[in-house]
């Protein structure tokens, strides 16, 4: 007698559900990660224009190329604050996807959890067949000896 489990189909179901919301996770965590380093790129850009337009006020100043650099500058921060919507609205979908991932794998849980519980009652029942079985041959064998003595 073999071990079948009723909702195998269906923890089979959600293992897969499990492993497409895990691999959705990482895509979303890799675009998060993308557009962060998009961000700290357009961050340092901005502090080293910053810088550049310290020394210009240092030294001589060329009207037109500080005219040019602040331009620049306001581009860059323009660019900045639209990265910073951009990663906020990735991490977002990361959170969410998160939490579909946690759901996904507590809807496993479950029914892992019922697998094993059944388990164990088939390998009790196992076990309570083969005592009877060994009790029932023990008895037999203790009549039978009692009856070849009494005869």
């Amino acid at each position: 007698m073999a071990f079948e489990f009723r909702y195998q189909r269906v923890l089979d179901v959600r293992n897969i559900e499990e492993q497409v919301e895990l691999g959705e996770f990482g895509k979303i965590q890799k675009k998060v990660s993308s557009e962060q380093k998009k961000l700290d790129s357009l961050n340092d850009e901005i502090q080293k224009n910053l810088q550049k337009s310290r020394q210009i006020f240092d030294g001589r100043i060329n009207r037109q190329y500080f005219l040019q650099q602040q331009s620049y500058l306001n581009f860059l921060e323009k660019s900045f604050l639209q990265q910073k919507n951009i990663v906020k609205k990735w991490r977002q979908k990361l959170q969410k996807q998160r939490q579909r991932l946690i759901e996904a794998s507590q809807r496993k849980k479950v029914l892992e959890k019922l697998k094993e519980k059944k388990l164990q009652q088939f390998q009790e029942k196992l076990q309570l067949e083969e005592q009877k079985i060994v009790n029932e041959v023990g008895t037999r064998s203790f009549f039978r000896h009692q009856h070849r003595e009494g005869s």
